[in-house]
């Protein structure tokens, strides 16, 4: 558990808000092997059938369905599938004002 130690002292919470973020000092090249050894675990362990690719025209990010049936379409709803319904709302009504 070397390693949770190590990430765990390159976190920092801000105090203003109360939300965790990555300390001053640490670079990329710190974090890839905790992320790496992270992907690696992922794309093996028992969420490896519920990885998807986001369901946005634009941001084709993966992500991990964790719904209950699994048939979720978007990274996250409040950015992407808000979007894309938003669209498709405008294209109904289109020319109907």
């Amino acid at each position: 558990m070397r390693w949770l130690r190590s990430v765990r002292s390159a976190i920092s919470v801000a105090v203003d808000s109360g939300t965790l973020a990555w300390g001053p000092d640490v670079t990329g090249t710190a974090l890839l092997p905790t992320v790496a050894r992270d992907a690696v675990e992922l794309f093996v362990g028992p969420y490896a059938d519920r990885i998807r690719e986001c369901g946005s025209e634009s941001r084709k990010l993966p992500f991990v369905d964790t719904s209950r049936p699994g048939r979720r379409r978007w990274c996250a709803m409040e950015r992407c599938g808000n979007l894309h319904k938003v669209r498709a709302h405008r294209a109904r009504h289109a020319g109907t004002d």
